[in-house]
Order: C-alpha cells, then structure tokens, then sequence
C-alpha cells in the first residue's frame, strides 16, 4: 500500500472539489479552467469524472465515497449540467454522510423549475457569481449582462425558503469608482431576503486571460478604502468575517471553504482541479480535451504533483490562518507592521489580526511572516 493509500484510509473528514470546466460564454477576467458549452462535450465530461473518482479509489485502493463530509461543485458555469448529470456524478458520493453540498450557479441558469431540482437532490447552499449589478460594469469586465435582476434571484430563494444561498461581487477596477461599489453594497444588504454568505473579491489582472492585455482597463493600485468600506457595510448589516474576501451571517459560514483556510484535506477532480493530502499537493491537466483522453484511456490525468516540505506547510498554514479572524500567533509577524498600521492585536485572543488596511495589503503582510 502507497504512503498516500495510507494517508487516505487514515481520514473520515475529507472535502472533494468537483471542476466543472462549461460555460455558456468565456468572461475575460477568468483564468480557471474553462471551454464553452457543448452538448457531447458535456457528456463525455459528466461519464469522465464519475470514471476519475472510480479510478482514484482502485489506484489507491480506498472507497471514498463514506469519507466525503463537504463537496463543492465550482467553475466554469457547474449550472450548465443538468440535475439528471450531477446526480449521475453524485451516485459515488454518499449523501447521507455531507454535512455540505455547495454547487455555483449563473444567475441565467437559476430557473424555479432548476432550483427545485436541486434542493431536491440535496444541495443545502448555492453560490451565485453575480459580478456587479449592473450592465455597463458587467460589460467593462467581459462579461454578458444577466438576464435575472438581483431581487428576482434573491425573490426565488425567498419563494423556497432557502436561506443559505451566497453570491459574489467584484470590486477594484477603474470603471467602478468606490460611490457605485458603495450602492451595489447598499443594493445587496437592503435585499428583503439577503444572501447568508458573500464573497467580496478585488479584481486581479490574471496573465493569459483577455482582461490582462486590455490597455483601456485598469485595476485601483490603493484598495484600503474599499476594505474598510466592507468591514464597516458588513458588520453593520450583521455579517461575520470570515476570510478577507468572504463574510457571513451566524451560522452560516462555509463549511468547505473553511476547511481550505484550516489547512484541512480535499481531493480535486476534473480538469484543473487541485488536491492536498497532507504534505502531497497535485493537479489536473488543465486542456479539457487532454483530461477526457487522459481518463477514457484509464489514466489519472494528473499533471503534476509535489510533496510539501514542513517549512513551506507551517508557511502556509500562517499564511492562511492569517486571512481570518483567527491570525497568528504575534511572535510569527515583525511589530513594525502593527506601526503601520496593516495589524493590530487581537483583544481577545492577543493574536495578530489583519487590519482594513492589511487585508488591502494582505501579500505585502504574508510576506513578512517569521518561521
């Protein structure tokens, strides 16, 4: 038996991250793994990955499917498959046993008829890559204008009572000024049914996606405003922090992703998808068309993989824990940055804590962490 064979038979809280790599158009500021919708595509994904997961329990010799505890279907456009697909998919997972079903959603995609379907298989949270509200900020990022408003989403939620739903926002980029992200704010916290979870992400020019090589756009270099604008919106409207980019209402945090901030296990399948057991980190070949060959011809399509030193896991471990309330211990950063006002101590804990300012400059911050 492998030392990861091992490693796996030793867990029963395990997290899975399922990429689903359609979507209906290509935004121009994604740099995942990502192809456009196609019927027969689709379906030879949907058979693939169900063949990955069965062939990742032979090749280490363990049955997942009563470890699995959270399982987050993430994109790409997860919505583009139909309910009969996921389930097909879901047949090598043990429901009974999630205590967290997530799947991501296009606001184009979330019909009465579709929600009802998913509810119906057993998906208690969904995420809803809203973007921004309106149109012409939408098309600055390369993205379509959605269909659905944000209150007919939200009023559908409503309709089904399904009160753990969470959406993201962008924020950052020079076609928004701080006013407009102020109202969008104001737009989603004044909602008669509020989402129970979001996610507030500043923009990044990722090398290779289209919006990287548009000279008309630009990202804002100074982002503190903006972090101590949510920090105060948030808190107000009673939302938890929960990392810098993600808050919540009471119990209704992210159970799966707060497994990533904890340093916790997860097994990623589909294309692109990452995995870490332990100190063992690997990945999916990005290139669709690779990852289907790859898995019809019963080969792990795993691109590559690496085995984590002690020092770069207690690296990132610091890194992560310190994008949350919980920080690290003050002995792990320089009291220099508590001058510059980017920490400040926790009065409870006595634990470096980010302040509004650092979560803006949360890499300079992570740099200067102390092993």
């Amino acid at each position: 038996m492998s030392q990861l064979s091992l490693e796996l038979s030793s867990l029963s809280n395990l997290s899975v991250y399922i990429h689903v790599p359609f979507c209906d158009s290509l935004c121009d500021f994604c740099a995942f793994s990502k192809v456009t919708s196609n019927p027969l595509t689709i379906d030879r994904y949907v058979s693939a990955v169900g063949k990955e997961i069965d062939l990742f329990c032979k090749t280490y010799g363990i049955d997942i499917k009563n470890r699995i505890r959270t399982c987050y279907f993430g994109g790409g456009s997860p919505s583009v498959l139909t309910s009969h697909q996921i389930g097909q998919i879901l047949e090598r997972i043990n429901l009974g046993a999630v205590s967290e079903l997530t799947i991501e959603c296009h606001p184009d995609h979330l019909t009465e008829n579709y929600l009802r379907e998913l509810i119906s298989i057993g998906f208690n949270r969904i995420s809803v890559g809203i973007e921004n509200t309106e149109d012409e900020l939408l098309r600055s990022i390369g993205r379509k204008p959605h269909i659905r408003n944000l209150k007919q989403i939200s009023e559908l939620f409503r309709k089904f009572n399904f009160v753990n739903w969470s959406m993201d926002l962008m924020f950052g980029y020079s076609t928004m000024s701080l006013i407009k992200f102020s109202k969008m704010l104001d737009t989603v916290l004044e909602l008669e049914f509020p989402p129970a979870h979001v996610s507030l992400y500043a923009i990044t020019l990722e090398p290779g996606t289209p919006l990287f090589y548009r000279k008309d756009f630009k990202v804002h270099d100074d982002l503190i405003v903006y972090y101590e604008l949510i920090e105060n919106k948030m808190t107000t409207a009673g939302y938890i922090n929960e990392e810098i980019s993600n808050w919540h209402k009471p119990t209704h945090g992210s159970i799966h992703n707060q497994n990533y901030w904890n340093s916790g296990n997860w097994v990623g399948f589909g294309p692109g998808a990452y995995s870490t057991i332990t100190n063992r980190r690997w990945f999916n070949t990005k290139k669709v068309d690779s990852y289907l060959t790859k898995v019809e011809s019963n080969i792990l399509p795993i691109a590559h993989g690496e085995l984590i030193s002690e020092n770069d896991r207690k690296f990132e471990s610091l890194m992560l824990s310190l994008r949350t309330p919980k920080g690290v211990e003050a002995s792990y950063l320089p009291d220099e940055l508590v001058d510059e006002g980017l920490i400040k101590v926790d009065e409870n804990t006595r634990r470096y804590v980010l302040t509004g300012a650092g979560k803006a400059m949360s890499n300079y911050v992570c740099g200067k962490i102390l092993i």
